[in-house]
């Protein structure tokens, strides 16, 4: 009598009394196959909700991901081509304007600083190179003038020379300006106020 645990089920039975004898016996028993059949359809629900779950995190998260470590390994592309080529040309294109975007763009702007020093020295080196050689003075203005249009493209930029007297503005060196301003400043006289060129001669 009492109260008996299987794997399977479970018996309960108990002695039943009348006026003090034995008149039979009760006996209940519950099987766990059913409890079993829960345990295993509820955890199997919930297991394939946790990885639907974890699925569609990992949809949502992939963007995300990406697009915290795609800059990342384009930075890291860009400086080895740099490195292994030389090129300060080169640029990295990220248009966010998170930390990410910040440190792109502080390392397009240290490109453009070193590729403009570089263009600076090589400029030099070529003028000292055509003076050392003994150019003639068209050759070294000019030398000069598309050196500085190299490195600020939007400029167009001449240099003009003054006459014998000192009081006149004659024709230097202006490769990218048209021929008739060109010949519009030629024989100008200096002074205050008499354009930029003239006026910039004048107060020297």
């Amino acid at each position: 009598y009492g109260t008996q645990f299987t794997l399977s089920k479970m018996t309960l039975s108990q002695e039943i009394k009348f006026k003090g004898q034995h008149v039979g016996q009760l006996v209940l028993e519950a099987n766990f196959y059913r409890l079993y059949q829960h345990i295993f359809l509820y955890g199997g629900m919930s297991l394939l909700a946790v990885l639907a779950a974890l699925f569609f995190a990992m949809l949502l998260l992939r963007p995300l991901i990406r697009s915290i470590t795609q800059p990342i390994l384009n930075m890291n592309k860009l400086m080895h081509h740099v490195s292994s080529h030389i090129d300060y040309s080169a640029r990295i294109e990220h248009a966010s304007h998170d930390e990410i975007g910040e440190l792109a763009a502080g390392l397009n702007e240290m490109l453009a600083q070193i590729q403009q020093a570089e263009m600076r020295e090589k400029s030099r080196s070529h003028i000292m190179e055509i003076l050392a050689t003994g150019e003639s003075l068209p050759k070294v203005l000019e030398a000069i003038v598309l050196s500085v249009q190299r490195e600020h493209n939007k400029m167009l930029c001449s240099i003009l020379l003054l006459d014998g007297e000192g009081k006149h503005l004659c024709r230097g060196i202006a490769p990218s300006l048209p021929d008739f301003y060109n010949k519009a400043i030629n024989g100008t006289a200096i002074g205050m106020g008499v354009g930029s060129c003239g006026t910039a001669a004048f107060t020297g």
